[in-house]
């Protein structure tokens, strides 16, 4: 017996599984490549647009069909992710805000695909903001381990902040959408 219930749910915990990765591998990295490179100045260039594209991943989110096949939302969260990954920005603060931000769309959109017809989406919003705090919470923790890597209190609230302001949104379009679907 398969612990998913469709190869959908299947394919967005491998997304989520993804992320998560690619946020662990980032710990590694002690020192952002735009300071190796000197391009201080395009951190703030960096920051807005993976912000846009994160936006843009959870209106994405929620405003797609239950089949669609284009996958628009995985992509754009990915390349920010790895954005975050390569071009590590010089306060770490902000990178968490990209990176907990889609996993945590991730986490909602596997979440909705498993519970879809069992739980409100509210149910669903909150189960996304434990896990994605708890993952946060684990990141944290690892980093006790980690050379040149501080464990610290304030990554609990960016992390918490970052999946707290993507659930709010999914839940705030959601909302909106179902308002104007009414007219």
């Amino acid at each position: 017996m398969s612990i998913f219930k469709s190869s959908q749910e299947k394919k967005q915990w491998l997304y989520v599984l993804l992320v998560w990765i690619a946020i662990l591998t980032s710990l590694v990295f002690g020192y952002p490549l735009l300071q190796e490179l000197g391009a201080e100045n395009m951190e703030a260039l960096i920051f807005i647009l993976c912000l846009i594209i994160v936006g843009t991943t959870v209106i994405l989110h929620t405003f797609r069909r239950t089949n669609e096949k284009n996958d628009t939302v995985t992509i754009l969260g990915i390349i920010a992710v790895l954005m975050m990954l390569f071009l590590r920005l010089g306060l770490a603060e902000r990178s968490h805000l990209i990176e907990y931000s889609v996993l945590t769309v991730f986490i909602h959109r596997a979440l909705t695909e498993r519970y879809r017809n069992q739980y409100k989406k509210f149910h669903i919003a909150i189960l996304t903001l434990v896990i994605s705090f708890l993952i946060g919470v684990f990141d944290e923790c690892v980093q006790v381990i980690i050379p040149n890597r501080v464990f610290d209190m304030a990554d609990f609230l960016f992390n918490g902040l970052a999946a707290g302001i993507a659930v709010g949104a999914i839940l705030l379009w959601e909302w909106i959408r179902k308002k104007t679907a009414l007219r």
